[in-house]
């Protein structure tokens, strides 16, 4: 589990600490500068952010940046109409002044034309800054996106999903597709017979053009 810089920082309230004290605490790192390195424990529990959308560019390159320093695998800088919201969204969560990650989902809706009525979008990344993990962060962010904006998948790494089926299954997604160099689409089970409906239709055109 990932040690924060401030995991020996912020405890419960011992002996010599009042209940004024920590509240005291507590509000002088809620309104402290982004950057500060002042996070959360394990101790606080899950956090319960704000969730808002990114409209500035300049906002949504610096975010992705964070993901591409993160990301174990090769991500490369998207181009500039990859931020056009009709291709791509992004959103972040806040407590106060402070951001503490984000999503970006992206448009698939034209690749199932024929196969469905609505819009469809998937989850492309996730990332929440070291000091707020493992407090529910991400997952507020994708049960944000999963009921706000038609997503029915997420794209992961092969290995990650099978490491992590359990906390990816609670969210519906259950049909994996793989796509080859390690990845993987993950898409909804109540989406599975759009997809499946999706996988015959690449099959047949393979087969014409074999």
């Amino acid at each position: 589990m990932m040690k924060t810089v401030s995991q020996n920082l912020i405890s419960k309230p011992s002996i010599t600490h009042s209940a004024e004290w920590y509240e005291g605490f507590m509000n002088l790192r809620m309104k402290s500068p982004s950057e500060s390195k002042l996070g959360y424990s394990k101790e606080i529990g899950v956090l319960d952010p704000e969730v808002i959308e990114v409209t500035k560019l300049a906002e949504k390159i610096k975010w992705s940046s964070y993901f591409i320093k993160a990301y174990s695998g090769e991500a490369r800088k998207l181009k500039l109409n990859s931020y056009d919201p009709e291709e791509s969204r992004m959103f972040i969560a806040k407590i106060g002044n402070k951001e503490l990650g984000f999503i970006r989902i992206t448009n698939h809706t034209d690749y199932f034309q024929g196969l469905y009525s609505g819009e469809i979008w998937g989850i492309a990344e996730v990332y929440v800054k070291p000091p707020y993990r493992s407090h529910g962060v991400a997952s507020k962010l994708m049960k944000y996106v999963l009921r706000h904006n038609q997503v029915k998948s997420i794209f992961l790494e092969e290995d990650r999903y099978k490491e992590k089926k359990r906390y990816f299954n609670k969210f519906g997604f259950t049909y994996e597709v793989r796509s080859g160099n390690g990845l993987s689409r993950c898409y909804l089970n109540s989406f599975e017979e759009v997809i499946s409906k999706k996988v015959s239709e690449i099959n047949r055109s393979s087969m014409l053009f074999s």
